[in-house]
C-alpha cells in the first residue's frame, strides 16, 4: 500500500471520518495539499507523516505503511493499573519476612 492510500484510508477509518477540509483544518494546512499527499504526487515531510500517524493512528512510514498503529507496537502497551499488584514483580516483603524467620 501507498502512503497516500494509508492516508485517505486512514482518515476515511476514523469515527467519525474525516473530509480533507477536517484534516487540513488539524494540521493548518490547505485542503489542496491534502489532495496531493492522497494523491502521491507530494514528497512527504517526515514531521508532517509524524503528525498525520497520530491522528489517523496509521502507519505511515517503514514496513507497517497503511497497519494499524496500535496492533504493530511492541511490548506490552496496556498502563499498569496502579491499584492492583503487578504479578511480573515478586513480593520482596514478604520474601524477607519468611527468610528472617
Amino acid at each position: 500500500m501507498d502512503v497516500g492510500t494509508a492516508i485517505r484510508n486512514g482518515r476515511q477509518a476514523l469515527k467519525p471520518p474525516l473530509t480533507q477540509k477536517d484534516l487540513a483544518n488539524k494540521l493548518s494546512v490547505k485542503i489542496a495539499e491534502i489532495a496531493t499527499l492522497e494523491s502521491g504526487s507530494h514528497p512527504f515531510d517526515n514531521k508532517l507523516l509524524g503528525t498525520l500517524e497520530r491522528i489517523l493512528k496509521v502507519h505511515l512510514t517503514g514496513a507497517n505503511i497503511g497497519k494499524d498503529l496500535e496492533h504493530t507496537k511492541k511490548g506490552d502497551t496496556k498502563k499498569a493499573d496502579p491499584k492492583k499488584p503487578d504479578p511480573k514483580k515478586a513480593d520482596t516483603k514478604a520474601a524477607t519476612k519468611t527468610s528472617a524467620k
